[in-house]
């Protein structure tokens, strides 16, 4: 028991002399909160904790300039991507994109309107730099969000003149009903001569007859019940004479319909008042009469179209009607007609013609909402995209690889500088250097050419790694590789520099390395692009120099991009190096 107290008693002592050598090592003592604090705010900062949270930055090149891809645009900016630049031009927005002035980039091809309007979908393209991993699929992860949204642009722009077209498609097919119900009655009717017990319906009737092949005719006008007297030549030769009256049209196509119907007529009846089913047994002879096929298709052929005499001859061809006004036979023919001649689906024309003779606008408008909706069901709420990847196919362990190669050379440049001057102080070499008559600048410069050389051996090194081991290409040049190997290590050791400047341990700098590597990890590029990431973050970037000198890596690298594209990041890490030299040389105390 006495034992187990002692173990105790000795444990809390080795714990207190613990924490009281850390809270007199000031530096140390921050050190230890530092680290979790950083993990933590970096993580924080860096990553965002909804995709909604980012808003990708883009750019957009309308070749198309129509109201439907001004729409399109709205769309694209009220989401999750900002439309922040509007190009002129293919070539324009490209270059905006290989700059870095924007994340990404949605082209609206030429003709995407006119495509749409003959109810063609043609794809957006989007352009990214494939070097910066995930902004492609961000990117299109964005649009297809918004395809439903897009989808309703479409079919609103299309709803109008979809409407139009059904309006009219419904006025063809009553044009066409009319026209059959006319077309049966001329061929299948009993002639208006013969009605009501009149030798002569007179003018008003032929021309109610003649001009009335666009109006329907409406059932009973012509009924067999109806004739009650018998046809005999002195009353068409009386008809003849009230005939030549009347207008000249009129009065040749009358006489010639006359003429038709009093011989077969008096021909098939004589001296007898036929019966309803007798007249409808003889009418098949009657429509084969030759003379009857002749007259009636010339009357046709003077007045109608192509269109309309080739919808009367499929009558006058194809129908066994029993009554020539049987409006469920004229109904399907005119149905089947228009199927095979408008290239509409059946059940459309269906649609259309079941609105009735006057049609609602609710009616119109419904049909052609699930029109719409039937074609764009086939997108299945999908947006076509051709991709335009600058940089081409690059894997993105290979885009990561780069990034992590410029991180492993400032971390090892960091210990050269303050790893090793913390070492020096602990050994006793330090003061003895400045008891010497060594000037400021010669320490310096010394331990900078050392670094250099190191980090251009350990560069080469990690270059061969990465093309041989990770499967990488070098696209640009091997000189600026070498040139911004050596700027991260002059940035490097002018910050190491400046934390040497104080009295720091070993174990602080070791510490400070870690706390240092975890931001470095999160800000240059490791993790995620500067695009993804929130706007606080992306703010922090601008003045974290590490960024520009991984950027500068990444573009040359693997985008093949010469010292135009690179020559700001270098600009910014040389003069930060500057600064960071002349505050060292500020704090840095000889000292014994």
């Amino acid at each position: 028991m006495l034992k187990f107290k002692r173990l105790i008693a000795d444990s809390i002592l080795i714990a207190k002399k613990e924490l009281l050598q850390l809270w007199r090592d000031k530096a140390s003592l921050i050190f230890t909160f530092l680290i979790p604090v950083t993990i933590m705010a970096a993580f924080t900062f860096a990553i965002p904790k909804a995709q909604s949270q980012v808003n990708l930055q883009i750019g957009v090149y309308d070749a198309d300039k129509t109201s439907l891809s001004t729409n399109i645009i709205g769309v694209l900016n009220n989401s999750n991507l900002e439309v922040k630049y509007t190009a002129e031009s293919f070539e324009n927005l490209k270059n905006m994109v290989e700059l870095g002035k924007i994340a990404g980039a949605v082209v609206i091809p030429r003709g995407f309107t006119q495509a749409l309007e003959r109810l063609n979908f043609m794809n957006l393209t989007v352009i990214v730099d494939n070097s910066k991993r995930d902004v492609l699929n961000v990117l299109l992860s964005n649009i297809q969000k918004n395809s439903n949204q897009l989808i309703q642009v479409f079919k609103d722009y299309l709803k109008d003149a979809v409407v139009e077209n059904i309006t009219d498609i419904h006025r063809l097919l009553y044009d066409l009903r009319d026209n059959a119900s006319t077309a049966a009655l001329l061929v299948y009717g009993i002639p208006a001569v013969y009605i009501s017990g009149n030798s002569s319906i007179g003018l008003d009737g032929w021309e109610q007859l003649y001009l009335n092949y666009k109006t329907q005719i409406e059932a009973g006008l012509i009924t067999i019940y109806q004739i009650n007297n018998f046809a005999n030549e002195s009353s068409y030769l009386y008809l003849q004479t009230i005939l030549s009256s009347y207008p000249s049209e009129i009065r040749e196509w009358a006489l010639n319909y006359l003429q038709i119907f009093h011989y077969n007529w008096n021909a098939t009846f004589v001296n007898a008042y036929p019966t309803e089913s007798e007249v409808y047994s003889v009418l098949p002879r009657f429509r084969g009469e030759s003379v009857l096929s002749l007259i009636t298709l010339n009357y046709l052929n003077s007045t109608l179209s192509n269109s309309e005499l080739n919808l009367f001859y499929n009558v006058y061809l194809n129908f066994s009607l029993s009554n020539w006004n049987n409006t469920a036979l004229i109904d399907r023919f005119i149905l089947q007609y228009a199927t095979q001649n408008l290239s509409l689906s059946t059940s459309l024309i269906e649609d259309i013609y079941n609105l009735g003779v006057n049609p609602t606008e609710d009616g119109l408008n419904t049909v052609a909402d699930n029109f719409l909706n039937n074609v764009f069901s086939n997108q299945v709420n999908q947006i076509g995209v051709n991709e335009e990847k600058i940089g081409g196919d690059i894997e993105s362990g290979v885009a990561t690889g780069i990034m992590v190669l410029g991180f492993a050379l400032i971390f090892s440049c960091f210990d050269d500088i303050a790893g090793a001057m913390a070492r020096e102080r602990e050994k006793g070499t330090m003061p003895r250097l400045f008891l010497t008559p060594m000037n400021k600048l010669s320490f310096f410069l010394g331990k900078t050419i050392s670094s250099i050389t190191l980090t251009l051996m350990r560069a080469t090194i990690l270059l061969l790694m990465y093309l041989y081991l990770l499967g990488g290409v070098m696209v640009g040049s091997l000189l600026l590789f070498y040139l911004i190997s050596i700027m991260i290590a002059i940035l490097t050791i002018s910050l190491g520099f400046v934390i040497s400047a104080r009295d720091i341990s070993s174990r602080g700098v070791i510490i400070l390395e870690i706390a240092l590597m975890v931001p470095l990890i999160f800000f240059t590029g490791i993790l995620m692009p500067k695009e993804l990431m929130p706007p606080i973050a992306q703010i922090f970037q601008e003045y974290l120099p590490y960024w520009y000198t991984n950027d500068a890596l990444r573009r040359v690298v693997l985008l093949g991009q010469g010292l135009e594209y690179i020559g700001f990041n270098l600009i910014v890490v040389a003069v930060s190096s500057l600064i960071l030299f002349a505050l060292a040389a500020v704090l840095t105390k000889r000292s014994i």
